[in-house]
């Protein structure tokens, strides 16, 4: 059932034999897989059905240094991050949880086998169809792209969910249906509570902004609030552990990662051949998007993170289909501003010369879209001959990309993040090696030419500005063998504590390129099982205190 925390009593206490903490990606997940288990679950959401200012401006108090920034990204309100999802789906490679001599702090304590079922059910959970990821599975009677024998790449194959942004639409009814599942909005908690010996959470108390508290028991918790607000509580919770719980090692906020979003040059005169590799195909209802990256060999002879590419048409830039192209982009970050509470956000262009441009060459806009629709969608410009080079790239975990605490507070008494978020010369290094594979590729077969931006063949590590992180949000609360070395165990579970879990990105050792969210989803459910296979159902008391 769905509880507004607004009108519920005033200090009482919510008992619960698991309490998880964000009901995003990670919070949804774990609880519908326990729905019905026996367990009585709480699940707690800070929003709540829909985007709401009030609360979205509790994400703005940020304080932001480094070479990039996590702005217009956290949406409060149940589902998270999920209603920006934009519904790509990829596994990570066996490499991103391998040791690599050449990636300081890389290796995850388990390998890419121990998610393998995990993978296959949060794909079905995702509606991304088919586990087909590979081009050895993909292929059919009417598969659409050469076998260019690649030297120096490998292709890559994205799958998109059909309604990605319905995610946490989709499990409203299970949780109104769901006898031991209560989901309070309008809910946050602020502050975990720990015994004397910092070894147990015993009690979390919860808040809205309009002043209503709550204390909750449970036999267990999880954290599932994302990789800033996740590190942010815990190191809140500083009653008995003045660095906050389970941070005994220090690492709590520290290896902060983002994928590297940015446009690194442009390939020119591309063979047809060559253009094929990047058309979008439809596989039994689910639209499959391509793309290129760095092979293993290639990432270790160069001592590169893993990288993506797609290459992206290019209109001409004086066209209305091009102002119509601004004209979407912009609009949509006004909205996404809006969504997220920057209700002043200021429009960077021009709106209505955008849309006269586009209104006055509407030939050019239709038969953009309809090329757009067509198989060679993502690659050729009016020649059919030039393409934007857009990567989404590895960054390397590095500890002095953090989280930590101001002592400035929010409305919900919190102690207010400075996030840095700092970009490395391997970050940069693998950008530049990425777009020279591209070309020599590409020369060997005759099949184009690339430029590379100005920026990225500088040697100063300085990045150009338009970088963006993506919203992936990720390595604040790692996992690994050791507590001297991160933040959670191969369970889930804080070092130190020994009834708390962590769901979210933040447990990432290493981030790869693939987008995040199959990961998370994998993830939690290996946590669902392990806290179903470890706990009967014992109810806490109700008593107060």
């Amino acid at each position: 059932m769905f509880i507004d925390f607004r009108q519920f009593p005033t200090d009482e206490v919510i008992a619960a034999d698991l309490c998880i903490i964000g009901a995003g990606a990670a919070g949804i997940t774990v609880a519908q897989a326990l729905a019905g288990s026996g367990l009585d679950i709480c699940l707690f959401e800070t929003g709540g059905l829909e985007p709401e200012l009030q609360r979205a401006r509790l994400a703005r108090s940020d304080q932001q240094s480094g070479d990039y920034n996590t702005a217009l990204c956290r949406l409060r309100y149940f589902g998270g991050s999920t209603n920006h999802w934009g519904g790509y789906n990829v596994p990570l490679d066996e490499i991103d949880f391998a040791r690599r001599d050449w990636v300081d702090h890389s290796g995850w304590p388990i390998d890419r086998a121990a998610l393998e079922p995990w993978y296959q059910e949060a794909n079905k959970l995702l509606g991304a169809g088919a586990f087909e990821y590979t081009r050895a599975e993909l292929q059919a009677a009417d598969w659409p792209y050469p076998d260019l024998d690649l030297q120096l790449l490998d292709d890559i194959y994205w799958r998109l969910s059909p309604q990605p942004t319905e995610f946490a639409t989709g499990y409203r009814d299970t949780f109104r249906q769901a006898a031991n599942v209560r989901v309070f909005l309008y809910a946050t908690v602020t502050e975990l509570h720990a015994d004397p010996g910092a070894r147990t959470v015993t009690a979390a108390t919860v808040r809205d902004i309009e002043g209503n508290r709550a204390r909750i028991k449970a036999a267990r918790f999880v954290i599932a609030a994302g990789a800033l607000e996740s590190a942010r509580l815990l190191l809140a919770s500083a009653d008995v552990s003045p660095n906050g719980l389970g941070n005994d090692s220090g690492n709590i906020g520290r290896y902060f990662m983002m994928h590297p979003h940015i446009d690194i040059g442009a390939a020119f005169n591309i063979q047809s051949e060559v253009a094929r590799l990047f058309s979008t195909y439809r596989s039994n209802g689910i639209e499959i998007v391509p793309g290129i990256g760095p092979s293993v060999a290639s990432q270790r002879e160069h001592r590169i993170l893993n990288s993506s590419v797609m290459l992206q048409r290019l209109p001409n830039p004086d066209s209305g289909y091009a102002a119509m192209l601004k004209l979407r982009d912009e609009l949509k970050r006004l909205y996404f501003g809006w969504k997220i509470g920057v209700d002043d956000l200021e429009a960077e262009v021009d709106i209505k010369a955008l849309a006269w441009t586009a209104l006055t060459d509407i030939d050019s806009v239709v038969a953009g879209l309809w090329q757009r629709s067509r198989d060679d969608a993502y690659v050729g410009d009016s020649a059919g001959n030039a393409a934007n080079i857009y990567v989404q790239s590895e960054q390397a975990p590095n500890p002095d990309s953090r989280i930590t605490l101001r002592p400035d507070r929010d409305a919900l008494d919190m102690p207010q993040m400075k996030v840095e978020c700092r970009v490395l010369p391997i970050d940069k290094q693998t950008l530049r090696v990425m777009g020279e594979l591209i070309g020599r590729e590409l020369g060997m077969r005759n099949g184009g030419r690339v430029q590379l931006v100005d920026w990225l063949l500088d040697p100063d590590v300085n990045w150009d500005s338009e970088i963006w992180g993506g919203c992936h949000h990720m390595g604040t609360t790692r996992m690994s063998a050791s507590p001297a070395d991160g933040v959670v165990n191969t369970d889930c579970r804080v070092h130190g504590l020994d009834n708390t879990y962590i769901a979210s990105s933040s447990v990432f050792t290493t981030s790869g390129h693939a987008n995040p969210t199959i990961t998370i989803v994998a993830l939690a459910l290996r946590l669902a099982e392990h806290l179903r296979a470890t706990a009967a159902p014992v109810t806490v008391s109700k008593a107060p205190g």
